[in-house]
């Protein structure tokens, strides 16, 4: 990788691990293969550390955060209880993250880069394709990882009514197969988001990303994102192929 990749920017990289789960107890750092959850994120990113202006794990949690800073993790402050919510949307976290940093530091960051520590499966070469993709747009507002969900496409989807099911779009939809759909939907999974500075001070709608949003497709074995315990027993099986 070229040293120049965004050299003029200063981009933050924020984990944010909430130390309450209702899924899973203490899922951001349960082991996954003898590893905990969270240091997946951290080597990942670390790796391309040198791109980096800081990488810096937002968390409430004191044995999170001990957890990441023996990763090689900055925890530069411990996160208020009013961003630590079961629901608390992740853009005021991020936002948080980027003001506290920029006043300590007396620094204006250009770019943040979001990875969610229960995206495991996601490697430092797709943080670094999204950064490229970032460079060579300069008028897009993100870019943000996804996945093909063709087998979630509406014309596969149903409603109930009257006990009965119906579907979604019409009566009238023939039958078509997932490989025959045109054009392709996809969603976000979750493992990366990269937003210019603006978007995360002055968007009001909790999302991560904005109007014009590049795509950074990724393949479904590398799309998990860990929820409920099956996930991981996934996870596991991938990483122990």
């Amino acid at each position: 990788m070229k040293s120049n990749l965004i050299a003029k920017e200063k981009i933050l990289v924020v984990i944010p691990a909430r130390g309450g789960s209702k899924s899973i107890k203490e899922k951001n750092i349960k082991r996954l293969n003898r590893k905990p959850l969270i240091t997946y994120t951290i080597n990942a990113a670390l790796k391309l550390k040198k791109f980096f202006y800081k990488i810096i794990v937002s968390t409430d949690n004191k044995k999170i955060a001990k957890i990441s800073k023996q990763a090689g993790c900055l925890v530069p402050f411990i996160r208020p209880k009013h961003l630590s919510k079961s629901t608390t949307p992740t853009l005021p976290v991020i936002k948080h993250a980027l003001k506290f940093i920029e006043k300590k530091d007396n620094v204006k960051i250009n770019t943040i880069l979001t990875l969610q520590p229960t995206s495991p499966l996601r490697t430092y070469s797709d943080i670094k394709n999204c950064l490229n993709i970032l460079k060579k747009d300069k008028e897009c507002d993100s870019v943000v990882s996804v996945v093909k969900a063709n087998e979630m496409h509406p014309i596969f989807m149903k409603s109930i009514k009257r006990n009965y099911l119906n579907s979604y779009l019409n009566k009238n939809v023939s039958f078509v197969r997932r490989q025959d759909i045109k054009p392709n939907v996809y969603r976000t999974n979750g493992a990366i988001y990269i937003s210019r500075r603006d978007l995360i001070l002055k968007n009001k709608n909790n999302l991560l990303y904005g109007n014009k949003v590049l795509p950074f497709i990724m393949p479904k074995d590398k799309s998990i994102d860990i929820d409920e315990e099956l996930d991981f027993l996934i996870c596991k099986a991938i990483l122990n192929d």
